[in-house]
């Protein structure tokens, strides 16, 4: 029996072990999961003191011990920069060290000297923007190699799957934390000095031969020899350009200037009076970019137009012309007689009339090298110059309008050309330069004074021209004259710079509104990566310049930007749309282009079957032209075209006009005779007529007609101020002063559109800029149900953006899904943008933690302990306190088992008191155990305790009752213990009767036991006061308990001395073992010592490992605690209830004559009464009889 029981204390000895063991690789963190994401990095900068070591990795814990013994209060941290899987171990790079500060603070010198005199280097590490980051408990010495095996496959696996470019891995041992991170940006900043180093020298045989390149480089391309390889990201635009030797860098007014999509002349310049630099300011072109302002968008709106001027920097001209005008009159004087005596003779339309208005219109498209003039533009040319002449017949025959004053004209063909049309201009000024110094007679060439026939017109005020580059070209030279100038067609932003283009105005919007327009296009239908395409010139790359400072407001960027120009191949066409095909993920092409410039791109994508979505300015408008013969190409465009509506009146004028009823117009014999692929010289034009095609109306048709009645409603409204009294012109206009008339009639003039139709508002009326008011039609380019292509209008724009998507096919509902243009995924409802520098609209998805919501799309916050984000991730909320209810699951078990022990104690407690006079019971020491039985039911009422809600109360009660349950139990079991060994020691010495082994002497002495307990656990509520607190695991920060507030530190030291206990009454049990053999009382005490040591190394462990979750540790405290109290009823009562229930007839006294020295004393005691366990002496000890007894099955 004795063997089976060694054998049974051994299995369970080992069984423990076991448990000890798994809960110490528990606690150090076998069953931890472990969780990678990519988020903030778990560090700031830091300043690490670090030792470079180059071998196996598992060298490096002699690195670690060093860093540690240096300043053991210091964190650890190791960078490994190889994969130990793909590079051979000697070969494996890293570098470990301690982290001497982190943040805005600066290491002490001390330490850094400490760190330095032991060989270890000082190195700075930033911190990184995102990091892929792992953790893992740091509890014991095996986290560390559980962490090795665990985490870094997890890592590679994540990094993986996910395709993502994070190295070196970084390991942090910080607290009970070991974190590992991985830089997904920057990676180089984090290679200490020796590790650049070896990347040097492996590099470099290739970078002398890039060296070797860069220097043949140099000598071919010197104007960029000097850019540096290193490029930040401040520099970048500048870096790409300076490197592209074929791109020059253009200033404010370089290139071509025109709206109408024309190509600038180069090389002739010389004539262009912008670049004379009379007031020795440079040219224009040497102006700062930065002073390339959209004079339309003051930076604030308390500017006056002053401001506005002022900012925009000065102007080329002195606006007073009586300044620069003396140092030019000999030069234009030259000029213009030289023009006149030896120039060709050239075509002018002139009208009588009391005043005269210059017009400048495109008669001719550009000739080629070899002519100056190219055929004849119908649309933009004659049917313009035809508008003018039917404004002017309409403004004639008016009798509400100049009234008595006609209206004369003297028009010039301007060639397409800009250097032309200043050339033919100098007509304009021809007056201002011959006037005498009365101001009314003109000086002829050799100095006579000219008769009335010969004087030269004088101009009081230009219509034209069409083009950007013509009118800024005419607009300087008609300024030192204080001409008025309003054009119908010319769109550059720069000419509403009235510090330099001061008489100028225009009755159509300047390109930055199309350009907003457009931007407001992309973001509507959420395109936000586009590329860019723009004609060479002003119109192109100014219009090109204000849509990407419109985009960039709206958070819109550029893929790639291309330009096109009319000298270009049908190749060169071809790689401009490769280059955009380099981009797929920005399928939105725009284009601020000239009409010709779209068609060849057009053509090219058909050739090339590429497909765009093209989004075109007023270039390409609704014009048929463009798209003929790439209609598949230019399927699904949106395009954009100046809002505007036909003239009914102007078609039926201008079709009923031929050569012989048209004879003031010199240019439409030959407009004739191209329109219909006639000749006059062979007398077969008499059969064509106008009426017999159709007429397409020129879409500007209405802002040319605009233009010369908004310069008649200011001239009549200045007759009216001037010349109030006469319908006829009175001196005040003799001449017309041309300042006043601009600015103070032209800049308010403010009229109902003539000739609009009946459901159409049109007001004419221009800005304190001179500009037009900007509404645009929007088209799209589709294919009709019949199989032809042609273009619909889905909506407008006027200060803000109207569409109709229904009407575009590719946007209607019925489609699917809008088509994308997009750099980036857009991240979901958990992510945030990660964005590089420089790129707005590429980004890399990052998810934000569990415990964070998305403060804005680029920034994950903590919500903190406590709370957790909400559905939306828009906010936090306040997490519910949990803790264990009476109903939860966690709770039955232990409240069951409690309550059956309970009920089970009082079942004990009523049998003994029910026989409390019986030899069993008096032999049991009735003090004693009723005492004990006191702490088990004690026990048993803890698990109540333990599952009532936290509150200070229970608090207070957890503290008192679960160290004195145990200090009852525990201190009636030694007393007992301790009486057993010192009677029978006695015994066995044959020494005198023991003292203090009265009942009332045990009594006394458990009671003293149990005050101890009560002292220290009065200490513990003095030194920490009990209440309730909120809880949040690291791990598990979705979960807040409530729970009693003390430390799990402080309970163990509250039970240290219940285990002292325990460890002396066990240590009297195995002493007392073999004696009596007929006696078991010991044995049984042994027995339950034995179990409870067991619980209790099973139950420390398990309590301090699940402290992560307070519903496993406190289900593991009740039933331990009851599994303590069940042990002693089961081990010391039941044998004793056995005996007493069913075995009555052993529950006698009989005696026997006392041998021991003390045992007549006790047999005495007994008689008479004294006492409950002196009469039953053990008889037998260690072979000796001491005393006869009756209960030697007890």
């Amino acid at each position: 029996m004795s063997d089976l029981l060694l054998l049974g204390l051994i299995g369970g000895l080992t069984l423990l072990l076991l448990l000890t063991l798994l809960a110490f690789a528990g606690y150090s963190g076998l069953l931890s999961g472990v969780i990678v994401s990519a988020g903030s990095p778990p560090i700031r900068n830091v300043t690490v003191a670090y030792k470079f070591h180059m071998g196996p990795y598992s060298e490096t814990g002699r690195l670690f011990t060093e860093s540690c013994s240096v300043s053991p209060k210091l964190r650890s941290i190791a960078i490994y920069y190889d994969n130990p899987q793909m590079v051979a171990p000697e070969k494996c790079r890293c570098a470990v060290g301690s982290i001497l500060s982190e943040g805005e603070d600066s290491p002490s010198p001390e330490l850094i000297q400490l760190y330095q005199k032991f060989g270890f280097k000082v190195f700075s590490f930033p911190a990184p923007s995102h990091v892929v980051t792992a953790t893992f408990p740091y509890t014991t010495t095996l986290s560390i190699w559980l962490a090795a095996r665990r985490v870094h496959p997890a890592l590679d696996a994540y990094i993986k799957e996910r395709k993502l470019c994070a190295h070196p891995r970084l390991e942090i041992y910080q607290q009970d934390q070991i974190y590992f991170t991985c830089p997904l940006a920057r990676q180089g900043d984090f290679y200490v000095p020796e590790v650049k180093e070896t990347e040097r020298k492996s590099r470099g045989p290739a970078e002398a031969s890039d060296a070797h390149m860069d220097g043949a480089g140099a000598d071919t391309m010197s104007g960029t020899s000097s850019v540096s390889p290193e490029v930040g990201p401040g520099s970048r635009e500048t870096s790409a350009a300076t490197l592209s030797p074929g791109v020059s860098s253009r200033g404010w007014d370089d290139g071509d200037t025109r709206s109408e999509h024309s190509y600038s002349e180069s090389g002739a310049s010389g004539s262009s009076f912008e670049e004379l630099d009379l007031e020795g300011e440079g040219p224009p072109e040497a102006e700062p970019l930065e002073a390339a302002k959209w004079p339309r968008e003051p930076s604030t709106p308390e500017k006056d137009e002053e401001a506005q001027a002022g900012a925009r920097g000065p102007g080329l001209l002195d606006p007073d012309p009586l300044g620069a005008m003396g140092s030019l009159l000999g030069l234009l004087a030259l000029l213009l007689w030289g023009t006149v005596a030896e120039g060709p003779a050239k075509k002018v339309l002139t009208l009588e009339g009391d005043l005269v208005l210059g017009g400048l219109f495109p008669v001719h498209q550009k000739g080629g090298p070899a002519e100056e003039c190219g055929p004849v533009n119908e649309h933009r040319g004659i049917q313009r110059l035809e508008a003018m002449l039917f404004a002017l017949d309409r403004i004639n025959r008016d009798p509400s309008l100049l009234p008595g004053v006609r209206l004369g004209a003297h028009i010039l063909d301007s060639c397409s050309k800009d250097t032309h049309a200043l050339e033919q201009a100098l007509d304009f000024v021809r007056a201002s330069l011959s006037r005498g110094a009365d101001g009314s007679r003109h000086i002829c060439p050799d100095g006579s004074y000219a008769t009335h026939g010969d004087a030269p017109t004088a101009i009081t005020g230009v219509i034209g021209g069409s083009y950007s580059d013509v009118s800024i070209q005419v607009a300087n030279l008609l300024r030192l004259f204080q001409i008025p100038q309003i054009s119908y067609a010319s769109t550059s932003a720069k000419l509403s710079d009235k510090s330099r283009y001061d008489y100028f105005a225009r009755t159509v919007p300047p390109d930055f509104f199309q350009a907003k327009a457009m931007a407001e296009i992309l973001r509507f239908f959420n395109w936000t990566y586009v590329s860019t395409v723009a004609s060479e010139g002003d119109y192109g790359e100014t219009g090109i310049e204000a849509f990407e400072l419109e985009a960039r407001a709206r958070s819109i960027c550029v893929a790639t930007s291309e330009k096109v120009g009319r000298a270009m191949s049908r190749a060169a066409f071809e790689g401009v749309v490769r280059a955009l095909l380099q981009k797929p993920s920005a399928r939105v092409a725009v284009l601020f282009t000239r009409s010709e410039d779209a068609r060849e791109l057009l053509a090219a994508a058909q050739r090339l079957n590429a497909s765009f979505i093209w989004v075109a300015s007023d270039g390409w408008g609704a014009l048929e032209s463009v798209v003929a013969g790439s209609e598949r190409a230019a399927q699904g465009a949106i395009t954009i075209e100046l809002a505007s509506y036909p003239i009914a009146d102007f078609a039926s004028y201008f079709q009923s006009l031929d050569p012989w009823n048209n004879s003031r117009n010199p240019w439409f014999r030959e407009f004739w005779e191209q329109r219909f692929g006639c000749s006059f010289r062979q007398r077969d034009c008499a059969a064509h007529s106008l009426r017999a095609v159709p007429l397409e109306q020129e879409s500007k048709i209405m802002f040319v007609v605009n233009a010369v009645y908004a310069m008649a409603h200011a001239l009549h409204n200045m007759h009216r101020a001037l010349c109030p009294n006469t319908t006829r012109l009175c001196d005040a206009m003799r001449p017309v002063n041309g300042r006043r008339l601009y600015k103070d009639f032209v800049l308010n003039v403010k009229f109902d559109a003539p000739f609009r139709p009946a459901d159409t508002h049109s007001e004419v009326r221009f800005d304190r800029f001179g500009d037009g008011i900007g509404r645009y039609n929007i088209f799209t380019y589709l294919r009709a149900g019949s199989g032809r292509y042609r273009y619909q209008k889905v909506g407008y724009w006027a200060e803000g953006l109207a569409l109709d998507t229904s009407l575009i096919p590719w946007a209607s509902p019925a489609a699917g899904p809008l088509p994308a243009s997009r750099c980036s995924e857009p991240c979901l409802q958990n992510e945030v943008k990660s964005v590089q520098p420089g790129e707005v609209c590429c980004w890399l998805c990052i998810p934000c933690q569990p415990y964070e919501y998305r403060l804005d799309e680029f920034t994950c916050a903590d919500c903190g302990l406590g709370y957790w984000p909400n559905a939306s991730l828009t906010g936090c909320f306040e997490l519910p306190q949990e803790y264990i209810r009476w109903g939860d699951a966690w709770a039955v078990g232990p409240v069951t088992i409690a309550c059956l022990g309970a009920l089970a104690t009082l079942f004990v407690l009523g049998v003994f008191v029910k026989h409390n006079a019986t030899p069993v019971v008096k032999a049991s020491g009735r003090e004693l155990c009723y005492i004990l039985l006191g702490g088990v039911f004690l026990c048993y009422c803890m698990t109540f305790i333990f599952i009532a809600k936290p509150s200070t109360v229970v608090c207070t009660l957890r503290r008192l009752g679960l160290g004195t349950a145990f200090s009852v139990c525990y201190s009636a079991l030694l007393t007992k213990t301790n009486r057993i060994a010192r009677i029978f020691g006695g015994a066995r010495e044959g020494a005198q009767r023991p003292r203090f082994i009265s009942p009332a002497s045990q009594v006394a002495i458990c009671l003293a036991l149990i005050s101890g307990q009560l002292l220290i656990v009065a200490t513990w509520l003095v030194v920490e006061a009990p209440g309730t607190g909120k809880e949040t695991a690291p791990e598990r920060r979705e979960v807040v308990t409530l729970r009693c507030n003390h430390r799990d530190a402080s309970m163990l030291g509250s039970l240290a001395y219940n285990v002292l206990l325990i460890a002396l009454c066990t240590l009297y049990a195995f002493k007392t073992r073999k004696c009596p053999e007929n006696f078991n009382e010991a044995k049984f005490i042994g027995f339950t010592m034995y179990t409870t040591c067991i619980i209790w190394l099973a139950f420390l462990p398990i309590f301090y490992v699940t402290s992560s979750d307070y519903r496993v540790q406190t289900t593991t405290m009740c039933v331990s605690v009851s599994l303590s109290g069940s042990v002693v009823l089961g081990c010391l009562f039941a044998p004793k209830l056995h005996i007493i229930l069913f075995q009555p007839q052993k529950n006698v006294v009989t005696h026997r004559a006392p041998t021991s020295r003390f045992g007549s004393a006790a047999a005495r005691a007994s008689s008479t009464g004294q006492g409950s366990g002196s009469q039953f002496v053990p008889t037998v000890c260690n072979g000796r009889e001491v005393v006869d007894s009756t209960t030697s099955s007890l």
